[in-house]
Formats: structure tokens, sequence, C-alpha cells
């Protein structure tokens, strides 16, 4: 798991695929105030920018 410094983006490197999330801080304090947190997160504060089927060494993720 690989975070942008601005702790919006994420990317989760997996074996023969890796996502690229961006992650609503937001959206998860909203949820977490309506109390609508289950027991795996808040799925709304998790959008899908990418997915890639490739095998990997490393990346950088850039927010320029």
């Amino acid at each position: 798991m690989y975070w942008s410094e601005s702790g919006e983006l994420v990317a989760l490197a997996c074996e023969d695929t890796f996502y690229v999330l961006r992650f609503s801080r937001e959206n998860y304090i909203a949820a977490v105030q309506a109390g609508d947190v289950e027991d795996d997160g808040v799925e709304a504060a998790i959008e899908v920018i990418t997915d890639i089927n490739e095998r990997y060494n490393r990346f950088l993720i850039s927010t320029s």
C-alpha cells in the first residue's frame, strides 16, 4: 500500500494487479458522524480510479 503525500490517493499493489483509489475524508467523517460505519469500513469514502493488470517493481503516485 502506497499513499500519496496528500493522503487522498492510495495504490494497492497485488501480485498481478495494482489499484489506484481516492480516499474522501469528507465522506468518511460524514459516515462516522451519521453512524454509517460497517465492520469493513466506509465504502462511500473510497473511489476506484483505475486498476492496472500488470506486475510491477516500483511506482510513485504524483498528485501534481
